[in-house]
């Protein structure tokens, strides 16, 4: 149980390190192909809407982004059971590309590093374009790094991705090339709603886990508690026997059987005498008796206690560590093989 536990939890720790998704490639996580249409100067952009493998059924077609057509994606998107992601395809030729030639060091930081040459290599600065940079060749003989540059003005595409967003639809990425690869994508920054929406599982996951936290490190002291109320349950079941058999030789043994006894030892009297002795933070897995000779076995908190508790009691003499004390690991819990001397 506690192994199946420790896995789950590892699983939701590796889970909340990785929420931060990756860029995805065009047909891979999105739920929807936003195409921008061609439409006359002076009417309102258009999109033409086509299904991915989790987009909500009813959300396809060709839409206006004028007031009607917004109002109408927006009762569609709020229909879908979860928020729907889209990829859009800018016009053709909106997509302007460069190869960069730089220093091989400039790999470590190479989104900071083409931010700030963006406008000496490009007629825009790097806040007025979306853009993917992708390492086509690492020449180390040169130390020169080839760059594959992918951008769209903003101006170009804005007009789409704000309105879309604003009725539901995160437009997660712009779709630079036609194949199926990392480069073909430029990630676009996630709107509030989808931050906000981030923040929200950072928590309940961080939640979830500090729970399990807890839980494991008490896991261990809770299944000790359990052993030791069954080691009590038995001792108290074992009581009416004792009594019984101290009222029918009124407490006191007679004959041979006192003379027996005065040498092994009264095996209910050195039990219950054990019993007293030992502390509430131990308890044991096993117990012999031969001729007044004592092997205790079990567990403890603090064995080096529970010895000096055996050893202090009027009952017990010669108490010893029989066998080294080993402790379990991550749960504090030591093992304990005690030898002592029952009292005449």
């Amino acid at each position: 149980m506690l192994r199946v536990f420790t896995e789950w939890w590892c699983r939701e720790i590796v889970t909340l390190l990785n929420l931060s998704p990756a860029v995805a490639a065009p047909g891979v996580g999105d739920d929807l192909f936003v195409e921008m249409l061609q439409v006359e100067t002076g009417q309102s952009p258009a999109v033409r809407l086509t299904r991915g493998r989790g987009a909500s059924l009813g959300i396809a077609g060709d839409f206006t982004l004028d007031p009607a057509g917004l109002d109408r994606l927006a009762r569609m998107t709020a229909a879908a059971k979860r928020p729907q992601r889209g990829l859009l395809r800018p016009p053709p030729g909106s997509v302007l590309r460069k190869d960069l030639n730089l220093p091989l060091a400039a790999e470590a930081e190479l989104r900071r590093v083409i931010s700030y040459e963006m406008d000496r290599e490009t007629p825009f600065a790097a806040d007025e374009v979306y853009w993917n940079a992708v390492v086509a060749e690492r020449d180390r003989t040169h130390g020169r790094l080839h760059v594959s540059l992918s951008l769209v003005p903003r101006v170009l595409v804005d007009g789409v991705i704000v309105p879309l967003r604003a009725v539901g639809l995160e437009i997660a990425g712009i779709a630079a090339a036609t194949g199926a690869d990392q480069a073909g994508v430029i990630d676009l920054p996630r709107s509030e709603g989808v931050r906000k929406q981030q923040r929200q599982r950072w928590m309940i996951r961080g939640g979830v886990v500090a729970a399990g936290l807890v839980l494991l490190l008490t896991l261990p002291f809770v299944v000790q508690m359990l052993a030791m109320a069954r080691v009590e349950a038995r001792i108290a079941a074992m009581e009416p026997q004792f009594a019984e058999a101290q009222a029918r030789t009124d407490g006191r043994p007679h004959g041979p059987v006192a003379q027996e006894l005065a040498r092994v030892g009264d095996a209910l009297a050195i039990l219950a005498t054990v019993t007293a002795a030992i502390p509430d933070h131990s308890y044991l897995t096993d117990f012999s008796l031969k001729a007044r000779r004592l092997t205790l076995i079990g567990h403890s908190t603090a064995a080096t206690d529970l010895l000096a508790a055996v050893a202090g009691h009027p009952g017990l003499r010669n108490a010893a560590f029989a066998a080294p004390v080993t402790r379990e690991a991550g749960s504090g819990v030591e093992s304990f093989t005690i030898s002592l001397e029952a009292a005449p």
